[in-house]
C-alpha cells in the first residue's frame, strides 16, 4: 500500500523540546548564537535512530529541520522534514502491508515516536502535513513454483513504453532487481526475500538490515513451501511529480499526508506502471514458442490477417529472442520507418497471451493488484507456527 513518506511541518507548526537531541544542537535555530549558514542557502540540524535503537530492534523516523533564508520580508523558513517507513513504525518490518483503518494508529505512534526525539506536533498537523515524496508498494506473493526471477529475468529484453516516462532502466544484484527512473520517479521490482539476504550497502531496500527476523521467517517458510515474493515499488520524489501523475490518472488529492495515505491511489498508481510493463513485455512472451507454434497461434486468433503480417510478426519475435528490442530497433531503424516496428508491436499487444504459461506469473501479478489485498507475515504461513 504505502511505505516510505517524507513529511513537512512548517514552524511553528512544531515545537522541539529537546534541542541537544539534534545535531548541531537545534537552539541555534532559534536563539543567539545562531548556527551560520557560512554562504549556503540553509542550515540544518539532524535526529536519527542511534544504533542502540537499530541495536535492539527499535524503529524510529529519520528527522531533519531546515532553516533557510526567505520566508517574507527578509526572514527566515523553518521546516520539520520526517522520513519514515510507515509499516516498520506499525509492524518493526516492511512486509506487512497496511490499511486505511490504519492510519489513526500511525498517527498516533508517529506522534508518540516524535516527542520521544524531542519534537511535539499535533495530530492536525501530523495529519495535514505535506508529503514530498512517497514510495507505494505491493508485494505478491508466488506459492505455486512460480519465483520472481521469471518476470525479473525478462525485463532485459522488453521496450520501455515511453508513456511511463522512465528513461533508464538498471540491473540490480545479477538481476534480482530492475530499477526503471527518471530525476523524480523511479519504478522498482525485486525480489524481496533475496533482497532480505543482501548485506546493507547492496540491498534495495536500504533501511532497515537491522530487522533480521524478516529473513528467518521467510527462511523456514521456503522449507515448508515454495514461497516467492516479487516486491513492485513506486517512488514518487517531488511534489510536482505527484501533482502531475495524479492529474493525469484523474486522482484528485492535495498532497496532505492523510490523502496520500489511500489503497485507492496506491492501487491505481501502481496499475498504471504496471500495465505499461506487462504491455511492453507481451512481444517477449511469445519466445517461449517454436516459430511454428508462434505462427499456429497468431493464426488462430487472427484469421484476417494475411500470410505476410502473420510471418512479420513470427520474425520480429524471433529477432527479439536473438538481439532484444534496443537492437532490433537500432538496426531496423537505420531503413525503415519506426512507425513499421511500432504497429507490429501494436499487433503483438492484441494477442491473447493467457494460454501460453510463460504469462502465468504476470497474470498473478495483475490479479494480485486488481484484487488489492494486504499482505501479512502470519498469513502466507499459517500451519508453519512460527509465530
Amino acid at each position: 500500500m504505502i511505505d516510505t513518506v517524507v513529511l513537512k511541518v512548517p514552524h511553528p507548526k512544531f515545537a522541539v523540546t529537546r534541542y541537544d537531541m539534534f545535531e548541531p544542537n537545534a537552539r541555534g535555530l532559534y536563539s543567539q548564537p545562531f548556527l551560520s549558514f557560512n554562504g549556503q542557502p540553509y542550515v540544518k540540524c539532524i535526529n536519527n535512530p542511534t544504533k542502540d535503537d537499530k541495536r535492539i530492534g527499535i524503529y524510529r523516523p529519520r528527522l531533519t529541520i531546515f532553516k533557510r533564508v526567505g520566508g517574507g520580508q527578509g526572514g527566515f523558513a523553518i521546516n520539520l522534514h520526517i522520513e519514515l517507513s510507515l509499516p516498520k513504525l506499525l509492524y518493526g518490518n516492511n512486509f506487512d502491508e497496511l490499511r486505511n483503518t490504519d492510519f489513526d494508529t500511525i498517527i498516533a505512534t508517529l506522534k508518540k515516536q516524535l516527542l520521544f526525539m524531542g519534537v511535539m506536533v499535533s495530530k492536525e498537523n501530523l495529519e495535514n502535513a505535506e508529503v514530498h515524496t512517497v514510495h507505494y508498494s505491493k508485494n505478491v506473493t508466488f506459492t505455486d513454483y512460480a519465483t520472481a526471477s521469471q518476470v525479473l529475468s525478462l525485463i532485459p529484453k522488453m521496450k520501455l513504453n515511453k508513456r511511463l516516462d522512465l528513461n533508464r532502466t538498471h540491473f540490480i544484484n545479477d538481476g534480482e532487481a530492475v530499477r526503471s527512473y527518471a530525476k523524480s520517479h523511479e519504478f522498482v521490482m525485486y525480489d524481496k526475500i533475496a533482497d532480505l539476504q543482501q548485506s546493507k550497502d547492496r540491498a534495495t531496500e536500504k533501511d532497515g538490515r537491522e530487522f533480521n527476523p524478516q529473513m528467518d521467517m521467510f527462511t523456514e517458510m521456503r522449507r515448508a513451501s515454495p514461497i516467492e515474493v516479487l516486491r513492485l515499488e513506486l517512488r514518487l520524489k517531488s511534489r510536482q511529480k505527484m501533482k502531475a501523475f495524479f492529474a493525469k490518472l484523474g486522482i484528485t488529492n492535495d498532497l496532505t499526508f492523510w490523502s496520500i495515505f489511500s489503497e485507492n491511489v496506491s492501487q491505481r498508481c501502481l496499475q498504471h506502471y504496471w500495465q505499461g510493463i506487462y504491455d511492453a513485455l507481451r512481444p517477449v512472451l511469445l519466445q517461449d514458442l517454436t516459430p511454428t507454434e508462434q505462427c499456429a497461434l497468431i493464426m488462430r486468433q487472427r484469421r484476417e490477417w494475411t500470410a505476410q503480417r502473420v510471418m512479420a510478426l513470427v520474425g520480429l519475435c524471433v529477432m527479439l529472442r536473438e538481439a532484444g528490442h534496443r537492437k532490433l530497433r537500432r538496426e531496423f531503424e537505420k531503413k525503415f520507418s519506426p512507425r513499421t516496428l511500432q504497429r507490429m508491436y501494436k499487433d503483438v499487444k492484441g494477442l491473447d497471451f493467457k494460454i501460453i504459461n510463460r504469462a502465468q506469473p504476470f497474470e498473478q501479478v495483475s490479479q494480485a493488484l486488481a484484487e488489492y489485498k494486504p499482505s501479512k507475515l502470519k498469513e502466507i504461513a499459517p500451519a508453519l507456527h512460527i509465530f
